[in-house]
């Protein structure tokens, strides 16, 4: 008999008591969504706050000399540690990722920048527990530090929602989520990398934190009149 993913808050169309399989073969009580929700709630501020103040110096007039108005699309595939007891590491992608560079010439490093960053992605887990899947969508500030002409490394946090489904029942959660990556460019316009990304997520089952690796593939549309340096390459200045 397959085991089935308990989410607490959600009732399954087969069983109007709402008690989550697993529950009613124990004999123990579900999970508390409510110290669940308050829990969550009460990080997700806390991380709303530690962003906002990182960001915020970085928005102040003065900071940057000129919004450069690039644009990043690009796709990421990669693997996920397990976000719930009896099933394994998980496999999946972003399928879509868009990146928009609002900041450039940050004083602390003249090729320095500040980026948003939207995505979409895939992710599922199964294993002796059951099969659980995914669809994360991110909403990150990303600040990239230029290595060399052609390299640069980048960390990034803001939030995450989360749309978990399992045989029987489903949820949405918010969660947050940061991370560091690099980037080669081996052209100013494409440029492929790695990343590794933690998500922190708290649905009403269990903590399904979990952490992601991803190999990511980009296409740079480079603004007509950036005065970006981070992607000239010797003898191919742009001006």
């Amino acid at each position: 008999m397959e085991t089935v993913i308990p989410f607490g808050k959600v009732k399954s169309p087969f069983d109007p008591s709402g008690v989550p399989p697993v529950c009613r073969e124990t004999g123990s009580q579900g999970p508390e969504p409510s110290r669940s929700t308050s829990n969550l709630r009460s990080a997700v501020k806390k991380y709303a706050l530690v962003l906002a103040c990182t960001l915020i110096p970085f928005l102040l007039p003065g900071t940057s000399r000129a919004a450069t108005g690039d644009m990043t699309i690009g796709g990421k595939l990669g693997f996920a540690t397990s976000p719930a007891p009896g099933v394994g590491v998980g496999i999946g992608a972003i399928f879509g990722s868009f990146a928009y560079q609002f900041l450039d010439h940050i004083p602390a490093r003249g090729d320095d920048g500040l980026e948003g960053v939207g995505e979409i992605g895939y992710f599922s887990w199964s294993g002796n527990g059951g099969s659980v899947s995914n669809i994360p969508l991110f909403f990150l500030g990303r600040y990239f530090y230029t290595v060399a002409p052609n390299l640069r490394a980048y960390g990034d946090a803001g939030f995450s929602l989360n749309f978990w489904s399992a045989p029987g029942a489903s949820e949405a959660d918010l969660g947050f989520a940061s991370g560091v990556g690099i980037e080669y460019l081996f052209t100013p316009e494409m440029g492929i990398g790695g990343e590794m990304r933690l998500n922190v997520v708290r649905p009403s089952w269990w903590d399904a934190d979990h952490v992601l690796f991803l190999a990511s593939f980009n296409y740079h549309i480079l603004a007509p009149h950036s005065a970006v340096t981070r992607r000239e390459f010797p003898g191919r200045r742009r001006y």
